[in-house]
């Protein structure tokens, strides 16, 4: 067998996987956000580029969002 047909081999299970994933996911691509993904997502400052991802990972939900407080969980007890 030849480098590149046991390289195609080996790969094969990765797009299974990948492909499984796709299908598994299928029914949320054509849907919008709701309630708190706009703020969180789509208005925050630091999504914008990737030198805010640090600050992204490095603080509390809402940081970059401009909304007031600093924890969010979305079921509060």
């Amino acid at each position: 067998m030849s480098a590149s047909a046991q390289g195609r081999r080996e790969s094969i299970p990765y797009i299974v996987l990948a492909l499984a994933v796709f299908i598994a996911y299928a029914n949320v691509y054509g849907n919008g956000f709701l309630l708190d993904d706009w703020p969180l997502v789509v208005q925050n400052r630091l999504m914008l580029h990737w030198r805010g991802l640090p600050q992204l990972l490095g603080h509390l939900s809402l940081y970059g969002s401009d909304l007031p407080g600093g924890f969010y969980r979305t079921v509060q007890e």
